[in-house]
């Protein structure tokens, strides 16, 4: 129990007892007594009333704390004799305090000082000399007193650009309510509000994951602006603080360098095929590389990088492969596996994308068998093949295998080999010997297999790399330093169907190009002289002046008969406008060739009136070229003869002839066969391992006089 001091009472008794020895009147032995305490809330001026409280009970905010103070209040006499009025005075100091709840407020059992802890109704007592005052305190839920906004500035974004405002207020109890630090957060019950709206507009929808809303502000236009959030207090008065936003007139800037896609903070190569397992996420950002031209920003032409992952609108081409999130500030650029497969995930910016391949692991598939020719030549076309190795798991059928699949032995009943050469969940790449991308050299444009090889192209080992749902396998090959000849196209004359007047239907020819090489051996004074199917690495053509005339007389089809090359000579009733200025000439070619990749040579007779008389009447003769070298000047030539429906003897005539073209052997050696002879017998002259592991570095080594 606190020791009270009321040394000023006894004084007041000491000098009643010395007054009663005294000659003159002589006073009661009184000394006043305490029979009343008041409880008071001090006011804001800071000063205890000494005479009562003017003020009812406390209302105090949790975490706030409010001074209280005691008034006495003593007894009194008034007799014949003397008279003690009654009085009062502050005795803060002089009491024990406590509150009857002390979860709702604490109070310092010295001073009075009480500290509201949580909202709720209690007492505040004070005791001194078995009286008691009480009064009661008021705890409401704890009051806004100031707001922060994060980020406090934004000095430099460009238009398209989405930034997350977020708003965290501070409470009197210099903490959150109910001890939840989210609910301090005050993003999304905020009002939201921008000075220039034209520069930067800042969302206020409740809506989560939009760009409506709250604290979610989009710059539209260089300029100046200051976002702002605002709540009330529990007076009703408004809390708010302001961010400035510098919004910049700037580029992004062009090519790759421009839009890039990291993965774990690290830019990756958009060529590249990313990785994904089952039940795995990957988590993609995008920055912007952009160039200044706002004199308030910076230097005009500085440069500077921005993080545009949630400003970006992301997609997968192939949902039932991959997800990737697209809802602001969750999971914009997550990437979700869901099936195997081969996606393209991409993110547009401002009318820009950028894409990067992902590949979806198929546990099934055990391996992959990548092959293809040991020899490339410039210029030059080359097919490789792919096949998976599928292990089926119990209870998996063979429905779930992609076309082209056989089973992998007799007896086998789960494992199948598959060709997946032109599979859509494969993916081609070439390399160097260094590991870089042989872009530029040796490339697979279409993701087929078809490796081109570029007319300037070096002599060096390029790596062929197929990636098919997780599996991977490559094979070596070695372009080698030889010298484009000639051009041989095949067959030298062909007769073929246009369905004329709908009678018959159109047929088709395949036209194949044989290029010819001359490839020096060191030590040897004449080239090897070698060829290969050039066909998809010719350009196919049938030149303007190569239909319709072309020849002086030229109704005699039966000419063609041992021409070589290409010779086109007019129909019957068709004669050449030199000879005849008001003769006839075919309006169109006879027939198209083909130069889409896989189908390059293929021949097809025009439906259409190519003789300008009668409608779905086509005859006549064109030239079938095909071009190939550095600039497209060597060149093979053969003859095509349309509309055999209507000119059957014609045709029936030349056949015997026109089976001997088709069947004439290519002269030259196929060079694959020459090369594998000759690097077998360098290998087996070097008598070493080395050498018969490294047949592609020795091979090279003999054809250039050393080794690479």
């Amino acid at each position: 129990m606190k020791k009270l001091r009321f040394s000023w009472l006894l004084g007041l008794a000491a000098a009643g007892i010395l007054s009663g020895c005294d000659q003159g009147p002589r006073s009661p032995d009184y000394v006043p007594i305490l029979d009343k305490i008041e409880v008071c809330a001090v006011p804001a001026s800071g000063a205890c009333p000494d005479r009562g409280c003017t003020t009812a009970n406390a209302v105090l905010a949790a975490g706030r704390t409010q001074q209280f103070c005691a008034v006495g209040f003593y007894t009194g006499i008034s007799n014949e004799d003397v008279e003690i009025p009654r009085s009062s005075r502050n005795i803060t100091e002089d009491v024990l305090w406590e509150t009857e709840l002390t979860s709702v407020a604490a109070i310092s059992a010295e001073t009075g000082l009480a500290t509201a802890v949580a909202e709720g109704t209690t007492q505040v007592l004070a005791s001194a000399h078995g009286v008691m005052g009480t009064s009661q305190l008021r705890v409401t839920e704890p009051n806004l007193e100031d707001i922060s906004i994060s980020p406090p500035f934004v000095n430099g974004t460009v238009p398209g650009v989405l930034t997350q405002f977020s708003c965290t207020g501070e409470y009197s109890n210099a903490g959150c309510p109910g001890s939840n630090p989210e609910l301090c957060n005050l993003t999304r019950v905020a009002t939201w509000s921008s000075t220039s709206p034209g520069v930067a507009s800042v969302g206020n929808s409740a809506t989560v994951g939009t760009a409506d809303s709250k604290g979610i502000m989009t710059a539209r236009a260089p300029g100046t602006t200051e976002i702002s959030c605002a709540a009330p207090n529990l007076a009703g008065e408004p809390v708010s603080d302001e961010a400035p936003v510098l919004v910049c007139d700037a580029t992004l800037r062009s090519g790759a360098t421009g839009l890039q896609l990291t993965a774990g903070g690290v830019v990756i190569d958009p060529d590249a095929a990313q990785i994904i397992l089952p039940s795995q996420s990957v988590s993609l950002g995008l920055l912007g590389t952009f160039v200044n031209n706002d004199p308030n920003c910076g230097d005009i032409g500085e440069e500077f990088t921005l993080d545009l992952t949630n400003s970006a609108n992301w997609v997968a081409d192939r949902s039932g492969v991959v997800t990737v999130g697209n809802v602001f500030g969750r999971n914009k650029g997550v990437v979700s596996y869901v099936a195997p497969g081969l996606v393209e995930v991409s993110a547009t910016f401002a009318g820009s994308t950028v894409s990067v391949p992902f590949i979806a692991v198929d546990a099934s598939v055990r391996s992959l068998s990548v092959s293809g020719p040991e020899y490339l030549f410039a210029p030059g076309a080359f097919a490789y093949t792919a096949e998976a190795l599928y292990e089926l798991a119990a209870g998996e059928t063979a429905d779930s295998l992609p076309e082209g699949c056989s089973a992998a032995s007799e007896d086998s009943q789960n494992r199948f080999l598959c060709d997946v050469t032109n599979n859509r969940n494969i993916v081609w790449t070439s390399a160097l010997a260094n590991g870089s991308s042989a872009a530029g050299i040796a490339e697979i444009f279409n993701n087929d297999g078809q490796l081109v090889v570029a007319a300037d192209a070096q002599p060096q080992v390029i790596t062929v790399k197929a990636n098919y749902l997780g599996s991977t396998d490559a094979v070596e090959s070695l372009i080698v330093p030889a010298t484009l000849t000639n051009v041989l196209v095949t067959p030298s004359a062909a007769c073929i169907d246009s369905g004329t007047l709908g009678m018959t239907l159109a047929s088709q020819q395949k036209y194949t190009a044989r290029h010819i090489y001359e490839i020096m051996v060191e030590g040897q004074e004449d080239p090897l002289t070698c060829g290969v199917d050039g066909s998809e690495a010719s350009t196919w053509s049938i030149p303007e002046d190569s239909f319709g005339f072309g020849t002086s007389g030229g109704s005699d089809l039966l000419s063609i008969i041992g021409l070589s090359g290409c010779q086109p000579i007019l129909p019957v009733g068709v004669t050449d406008p030199g000879d005849d200025p008001d003769g006839t000439a075919l309006t169109a070619a006879p027939a198209f060739v083909s130069n889409q990749a896989g189908q390059r040579g293929l021949v097809t007779a025009n439906t259409n009136d190519a003789l300008g008389l009668i409608p779905g009447l086509t005859v006549g003769t064109a030239c079938i070229q095909a071009n190939a070298g550095p600039g497209g000047e060597l060149a093979g030539q053969g003859t095509v003869i349309v509309a055999t429906a209507v000119l059957p003897d014609v045709c029936g005539l030349l056949e015997p002839a026109l089976e001997a073209l088709l069947s004439e052997g290519d002269p030259e050696e196929d060079c694959q066969d020459v090369l594998a002879a000759l690097a077998t017998e360098e290998a087996a002259a070097e008598e070493s391992p080395e050498a018969t592991a490294g047949v592609l570095d020795t091979l090279l080594g003999v054809l250039l006089g050393g080794t690479r």
